[in-house]
């Protein structure tokens, strides 16, 4: 049975379609209602919540109006199959398990490796997994809710919204705020990942996803030069995909 992942994320929905060939990923809601329309036969729904309450409604509504023949499960830190070494697992967010989950997964030998992941989204999370198991982390604000805490500081800032052109010295305002932002976040993944270098042998595989992976990756490969960095952007759809289909590991 084809397989839906739907993350619902704090600012934005994805959505990845899994049935045993190359994965699709409409870009919004409804294009992905344009391809169920071909798909005769039940398939089967697996969402992970972070974020809106009412956009997870959506979802259930339309299923049962147009799609009746369709299984629906939202999922729980107890459905994604790695463990979590943090004090208070059920708490932590599923997102950053399912991340995990998809990166030793997809490294070679994964469950026997450190790997770092990087979530930049509206939180900037930094996760440590070693041998299989989620460590825990660093979480802080997103580039956009950075650049938006600014203007409470200073309302006559410039409010940055894009952030591919992170240059340093920045020339104007807007690319200082830019740069700023960028090197912040990339300067703590950099201090993540030498703390855990520090402590193994061997290369350590840095996934970046979220939507704001790709604005990261220059500051961050050109800090860690030696690096094999992952560009992702849909890690936690695949980690939904292989919660659904992997044993505890």
């Amino acid at each position: 049975m084809p397989l839906i992942a739907v993350d619902i994320g704090n600012s934005r929905t994805k959505f990845g379609i899994f049935d045993g060939q190359e994965a699709v990923f409409p870009a919004a809601f409804d294009d992905l209602a344009d391809i169920l329309r071909s798909k005769k036969g039940p398939v089967h729904w697996a969402v992970a919540r972070t974020g809106s309450e009412a956009e997870q409604h959506k979802i259930e509504t339309f299923i049962q109006r147009h799609r009746p023949q369709d299984t629906f499960k939202k999922l729980t830190n107890d459905d994604v199959p790695l463990k979590c070494n943090a004090d208070k697992p059920e708490r932590v967010g599923i997102d950053r398990l399912l991340a995990a989950l998809a990166a030793v997964k997809h490294v070679n030998g994964g469950l026997y490796r450190c790997i770092l992941i990087v979530d930049a989204g509206s939180a900037a999370t930094i996760d440590s997994v070693s041998a299989g198991i989620l460590e825990g982390g660093a979480i802080l604000p997103g580039l956009r809710t950075a650049a938006k805490s600014l203007l409470t500081v200073s309302p006559k800032l410039p409010l940055v919204e894009t952030f591919d052109n992170a240059v340093y010295p920045g020339k104007n305002t807007a690319t200082a705020i830019r740069t700023g932002l960028v090197l912040q976040i990339a300067g703590a993944v950099c201090q993540c990942y030498e703390s855990v270098s520090s402590k193994r042998s061997g290369s350590i595989p840095l996934f970046l996803t979220g939507g704001d992976a790709d604005a990261l990756y220059r500051a961050v490969a050109e800090a860690l030069p030696e690096t094999e960095i992952i560009v992702e952007p849909n890690l936690v759809l695949l980690g939904i995909a292989d919660s659904c289909t992997t044993a505890t590991l």
